[in-house]
């Protein structure tokens, strides 16, 4: 019973993931120069290919070992386009999509407790902050705003469930107000 509860836990989201990347793989295209100048601009030397893909909601870092970063669209201003980018770059420097694969797994074995379902919940949460937390670093209380404000912008764009191997910018009501919070409090 242990076994089929592990295999059924750790195979759906999986699962998941696979249908959500074959959907990107039909709408994903190129991003245009305007875009990459900007990428170029963000990025170091090293960085993950990113690409559009119109069928989704929100910016997002997709795939363990070869990481992409996709765009739901182009409509971005300059800065919020820095702004997402810095974001997902961070997730992707840090890899945290190998920390989301290890909670996925920790979560899969212990399917059966409910506390650890609310662990990986709030570690979930926890990377979002600390991600935007290092994203807005050393940085005004203007650009704080503006990033809290992209945030809020990403969110109205609709608050779709996530995918467990992936980096998204909503997850839920509660989520958004405590990475506000985070993201406005320059002490910590």
């Amino acid at each position: 019973l242990w076994s089929i509860g592990v295999i059924v836990s750790v195979m759906h989201p999986i699962i998941a993931t696979f249908r959500l990347k074959k959907l990107i793989k039909r709408w994903e295209k190129q991003p245009s120069e305007k875009t990459m100048e900007v990428y170029k601009k963000t990025t170091g030397e090293r960085k993950p290919p990113i690409a559009i893909c119109s069928a989704l909601a929100t910016p997002m870092a997709v795939g363990l070992v070869h990481t992409k970063i996709y765009l739901p669209h182009e409509e971005y201003s300059e800065q919020e386009l820095e702004m997402i980018l810095k974001h997902e770059l961070i997730h992707w420097e840090r890899k945290d999509l190998w920390y989301k694969f290890l909670l996925l797994l920790a979560r899969g074995i212990h399917w059966f407790n409910p506390f650890v379902y609310l662990m990986v919940k709030r570690a979930n949460r926890d990377l979002e902050i600390s991600c935007d937390g290092e994203a807005v670093k050393e940085k005004d209380m203007d650009y704080r705003k503006a990033y809290g404000l992209m945030i809020l912008h990403e969110a109205e764009r609709g608050l779709q469930r996530q995918a467990a191997l992936t980096t998204c910018f909503t997850d839920g009501k509660r989520a958004l107000q405590e990475r506000l919070v985070e993201i406005m409090n320059g002490k910590r």
